[in-house]
């Protein structure tokens, strides 16, 4: 919801921010991070999910390891190679 006093509040977090010393500018950014994807209804919703409580099988533990040990073995692709392997 935007209001007239938006622009002036927007303005004076700015302000604020451009003052925050250097050695808490992460904090700050966490925060309003955090400020952020609180209004986000697709992230809340991802925050409130039910941790996943299934079992992971044998096989699924197999299959972790095996990639796991391609990354450890250097055998990965990178996102742009990925990206280019998918278009048509």
């Amino acid at each position: 919801m935007t209001t007239t006093k938006e622009p002036n509040v927007r303005e004076q977090v700015k302000q604020v921010v451009d003052n925050i010393p250097d050695s808490e500018l992460h904090a700050a950014l966490r925060y309003l991070e955090y400020l952020r994807d609180q209004s986000d209804p697709l992230i809340q919703s991802l925050l409130d999910a039910p941790e996943d409580d299934e079992p992971t099988t044998p096989e699924q533990v197999g299959i972790i390891e095996e990639g796991w040990q391609e990354y450890r073995d250097g055998k990965g692709v990178s996102l742009e190679d990925m990206g280019r392997e998918l278009q048509p």
